[in-house]
């Protein structure tokens, strides 16, 4: 008898295989790519709670209704069982039924916010391994798109008219008229303005065209905004302005400057800053900067300014300088004879 040699006859069935795996199609690598066992796929009713109970308050709040309106429609399916095209269903349905506003868009808003919603809703699903990305199918609808917007400035006209009428009228025409000089100025927002109305009923206004000051009866409050970028040009009369400004009605405890419109500045205009700084501190009063951006705070401190005026009278925003002076003043007040208290009485 003839012997086989079995490394021979194993590589004649190896070459076979292949052989045979290539007229089916198929490679080796096929052959061990077997998909693995899959969770099985929650219903919206029982997939949107976990969702919600996951996201910040903020999602909570902006797709929270969304939510439920497709719990109510979808809710004992599963989430890999709507289409595309149930999707446009869903999303005209709610167009056809979406609450009339004043401000509505025809429904739109409601489409975009429910494609969104069903967007962060799918993407958990896949974050978890429940539906494969490409099983997604929020992802293959579109989002209608955003029509201009109709919101439209007041014009100078009108914003004059309505200033005259509220300095005329009304129980307390000085804060009104505060207020609407704070909005114009700064576009807070009305919950901003019920937290400062106390604060600014205490504090009447002082204003002229080049700054705005919040101004109190003895030696309170002075905030001055630079209206245009500081520079060489315009640094003399920036200091002579601010001292204007913070002393209309007498020498003040603080000054703020708003330096929100400044971004780059020159030597000469920190040189400006300076000066204005070591002339109110030999007076006793407390210098300050809000609205400090990085780019303007990296600059301070190469000039040595930010060291000089103090990290804690650097601030992000207006309220937060408000915030530090009634601290400041409370504890003044609490303890006259503190160091503050001995320089403003010396002032």
């Amino acid at each position: 008898m003839t012997a086989v040699n079995p490394d021979a006859s194993q590589q004649a069935v190896v070459e076979a295989a292949l052989v045979l795996l290539d007229r089916m199609g198929l490679s080796p690598a096929d052959l061990t790519a077997v998909p693995q066992p899959r969770k099985p796929v929650p219903t919206f009713a029982e997939y949107v709670p976990v969702v919600s109970a996951a996201v910040s308050a903020g999602t909570r709040r902006a797709y929270g209704s969304y939510w439920n309106r497709i719990t109510e429609h979808w809710g004992d399916r599963r989430l890999d069982e709507p289409t595309p095209s149930e999707i446009r269903q869903l999303m005209a349905h709610v167009k056809a039924h979406v609450v009339a506003r004043r401000n509505a868009r025809g429904g739109r808003s409601a489409q975009e916010h429910l494609v969104a919603a069903l967007r962060c809703l799918y993407q958990r699903a896949v974050d978890d391994g429940l539906i494969a990305e490409a099983d997604n199918p929020a992802r293959k609808v579109a989002k209608p798109r955003r029509l201009p917007s109709t919101r439209r400035a007041v014009p100078d006209t009108r914003l004059a008219q309505i200033n005259e009428m509220a300095a005329a009228t009304g129980d307390d025409p000085k804060l009104d008229t505060l207020l609407l000089r704070l909005h114009t100025e700064t576009a807070c927002s009305p919950g901003r303005t019920t937290q400062s109305s106390a604060w600014c009923r205490a504090w009447p206004a002082c204003m002229t065209s080049t700054t705005t000051r919040i101004h109190g009866p003895s030696r309170a409050w002075s905030c001055t905004a630079t209206t245009r970028p500081l520079f060489f040009a315009n640094a003399r009369d920036f200091r002579r302005r601010a001292l204007a400004a913070a002393w209309c009605h007498g020498p003040p405890r603080w000054l703020v400057l708003n330096v929100e419109a400044n971004v780059e500045v020159d030597f000469t205009a920190l040189e400006a800053v300076e000066a204005l700084r070591d002339e109110l501190a030999r007076e006793g009063v407390v210098f300050a900067l809000a609205r400090v951006k990085q780019d303007l705070l990296i600059r301070l401190k190469a000039f040595g300014l930010a060291a000089t005026i103090g990290q804690d009278r650097l601030f992000p925003t207006l309220p937060t300088a408000v915030a530090a002076y009634q601290q400041w003043a409370a504890a003044q007040d609490q303890h006259p004879g503190g160091e503050a208290g001995e320089s403003r009485e010396s002032a």
